[in-house]
């Protein structure tokens, strides 16, 4: 009895972090059950399929379909969007005038300060494509002041980009 319940209690706290998107939790201890196990396969295959789909679909949609918040329809409807791509101006000469190691850091600092401008500004990151960000206002949930949201994302990634190669031209 108190053996099932811890196991079942281990498997329900790995579900709740995996229902808000939180792919990390200690491995679920294995099991000569057939029942339990056949339950914890179920359950792997359950993540590996949502942390996948999350690579396809904005992690913002998928915590709103996730929660129940939001429901899926196979039509497309109507809507007025504010749509921006970025991108790192000169971006092949600097791959190719700096070491890996030193790229590596740079792409991570921008993806990292500029999305937390996009999302800080109630926008959405839809996709990366290689030095590329898309990102989207009024979707997937409807903001009225998305023009603005937006522009004020822009101008203070504009003013981050500046700060960030005054540093990188530093190093």
């Amino acid at each position: 009895g108190l053996w099932l319940g811890g196991r079942l209690s281990h498997i329900a706290t790995c579900m709740d972090r995996i229902a808000g998107l939180n792919f990390q939790h200690p491995p679920l201890p294995v099991t000569v059950i057939s029942e339990l196990h056949r339950f914890q396969v179920s359950f792997s295959k359950m993540e590996r399929g949502l942390e996948a789909f999350g690579k396809f679909v904005p992690s913002s949609v998928v915590s709103l379909l996730v929660s129940g918040t939001m429901e899926a329809h196979e039509r497309m409807e109507p809507a007025r969007l504010t749509i921006m791509f970025t991108d790192i101006e000169g971006f092949t000469a600097i791959c190719e005038a700096i070491p890996p190691e030193a790229l590596a850091e740079v792409c991570t600092e921008y993806f990292e300060v500029m999305c937390s401008h996009i999302v800080k500004e109630n926008g959405t990151i839809d996709k990366f494509i290689g030095d590329c960000i898309m990102a989207m206002w009024n979707a997937p949930e409807p903001n009225a002041t998305h023009e603005k949201d937006a522009i004020t994302a822009c101008l203070n990634m504009q003013a981050a980009v500046y700060g960030m190669h005054e540093r990188w031209l530093s190093r």
